[in-house]
């Protein structure tokens, strides 16, 4: 389980997130929603140590996150931000095997290579694997980079639980693919991993996720499965629109129409 303790984060008079707490269960896809600002990306930076919070504190299976080596945690904790640049024409797959660098000193062992291939082919990127990385599209790179950090955290650890987390990953995809890689996303969380995903479409959200956690304001304001976190109040708190609630015997997830 991945625990969000009372974090807070400031920068300089501006309160980013205030006393946000909430869990992550192995074997689940969260979904953090809400709106510009609201805090999102902050928290998931947070959790992957790429910045530390001004309170607080983050726990990976119970221990601390600033109780182990860095080193350590990313052999089973990999994270996706919204974007990412690579200015040096390598292949896909150096690109996905870059995921495999916690987990060998100087190069890697035939099981790395192996991993690549079916990280790649999970994500439907194999065909890329000879290609410059940089040729391809928006898309096509999300894709690979998902291949990356899933490469990263393919082996279970000899104890407690693999966290992927992921911010925005349907950025650039279109809607056809973003179907697709939610579809694996709730694979790979069936496997007994915490995924974890920032996304902007509450329906894609409701969809797909097992439990959804909103934030609004810097604070978590609802958190639950859909079914009992969408709503048009919620919405309307939200993003300041009103929607309508449509549910039917041919979806088994709420929807919100505007």
């Amino acid at each position: 389980m991945l625990e969000v303790d009372s974090i807070r984060y400031t920068v300089g008079d501006a309160t980013i997130l205030d006393g946000v707490s909430a869990r992550f269960d192995a074997g689940c896809l969260s979904m953090i929603i809400g709106p510009n600002g609201s805090g999102k990306s902050t928290l998931m930076k947070i959790a992957a140590h790429e910045i530390l919070p001004s309170s607080g504190d983050i726990r990976y299976g119970g221990r601390s996150l600033y109780a182990q080596e860095r080193a350590d945690v990313a052999r089973f904790r990999a994270a996706l931000s919204q974007n990412v640049d690579l200015a040096f024409p390598l292949t896909v797959e150096e690109v996905v095997m870059m995921g495999r660098y916690p987990h060998f000193a100087l190069k890697p062992s035939a099981a790395d290579r192996d991993i690549c291939e079916r990280a790649m082919a999970r994500l439907g990127v194999d065909r890329f694997r000879e290609r410059n990385y940089l040729t391809l599209s928006g898309g096509e790179r999300q894709m690979v980079q998902v291949a990356r950090v899933l490469a990263q955290i393919w082996e279970s650890p000899a104890s407690g639980s693999r966290y992927l987390l992921l911010d925005e990953p349907t950025s650039f995809l279109d809607i056809n693919h973003q179907h697709h890689l939610l579809g694996i996303l709730r694979s790979i969380a069936d496997d007994d991993v915490a995924v974890i995903v920032v996304i902007h479409d509450v329906n894609l959200a409701s969809q797909y996720a097992d439990r959804i956690v909103a934030l609004h304001d810097g604070k978590n304001v609802a958190e639950g499965r859909p079914s009992d976190v969408i709503n048009p109040e919620l919405f309307f708190l939200l993003y300041g629109m009103r929607g309508k609630m449509v549910r039917s015997d041919d979806l088994d997830f709420p929807m919100m129409i505007f």
